[in-house]
């Protein structure tokens, strides 16, 4: 789960990103980012009625992005700004192609290196 400091809520902050971010596209999502002065990245996730429309569908596959994101979120190369934008064919995937798809945006985008991530986690666990 996001923590507080980590959700990108306001509205202005939304469409600033929608105007002035960089956008990648995956089948099963986009994802929209801008560099932030914050010292922490923020990110949001949007599911219309078009890719799903149960509520219970769109919570879920809000549920695994986030749940993808707080593995990303820490790890990124600079702060970030991030929406994240599902796709119709985001209500059929599981939760390992929904993060094997941010990761790859991401990737796409020059925000994430999983190389960095993994030497972190190892050195983590050594010390």
């Amino acid at each position: 789960m996001l923590i507080s400091a980590q959700r990108l809520r306001h509205t202005k902050d939304i469409t600033a990103v929608y105007q002035y971010g960089h956008k990648r596209g995956h089948r099963l999502l986009r994802l929209y980012a801008k560099p932030s002065q914050l010292s922490h990245s923020r990110a949001t996730v949007v599911v219309s009625q078009q890719v799903d429309r149960r509520a219970v569908g769109r919570n879920l596959i809000k549920r695994r992005l986030r749940a993808a994101l707080t593995m990303i979120l820490p790890n990124l190369a600079a702060p970030h700004d991030i929406v994240i934008v599902a796709n119709p064919a985001a209500a059929k995937a599981d939760y390992q192609a929904l993060q094997q798809a941010l990761i790859s945006t991401c990737q796409q985008q020059h925000l994430y290196d999983p190389i960095q991530h993994f030497s972190k986690t190892v050195r983590a666990k050594i010390n």
